[in-house]
C-alpha cells in the first residue's frame, strides 16, 4: 500500500488538532504538513503530535505563497481553517 502526504489546514483549531493525530496513526499516512496562521488556534492543540510524520507550517490560506510552499509534495488536502469571524458571528434562527 502506498503512502499518502497530507495536507490539514487549521490543523491548529478544535476539529483540525483531533483530525491530525488520527491521520497520523493510520498506517495510509506517511507525513501530515499543518498549515494555520494561529489566529485562533495554538500549536498546544498538537501536543504529543510532533515527530518526523509532522511538518508545522505558520501560514494563511488566504496567501497564495504559503499555500504553494505547504502544497509541496502533498497528495490530499483537509480543509479545516475557518474564519475567526465566524466564531463570533450572531446565530440566525
Amino acid at each position: 500500500m502506498s503512502s499518502t502526504d497530507i495536507l490539514v489546514t487549521g490543523g491548529c483549531g478544535y476539529i483540525g488538532s483531533h483530525l491530525v493525530p488520527a491521520l497520523q496513526e493510520t498506517d495510509e499516512v506517511d507525513r501530515v504538513v499543518v498549515l494555520d496562521s494561529l489566529e485562533s488556534g495554538s500549536p498546544r492543540a498538537l501536543y504529543g503530535c510532533f515527530g518526523d510524520g509532522l511538518d508545522f507550517r505558520r501560514g494563511d490560506v488566504r496567501e497564495y505563497g504559503d499555500v504553494e510552499s505547504a502544497m509541496r509534495g502533498v497528495d490530499r488536502v483537509v480543509h479545516r481553517r475557518r474564519s475567526p469571524s465566524t466564531a463570533t458571528a450572531p446565530r440566525t434562527s
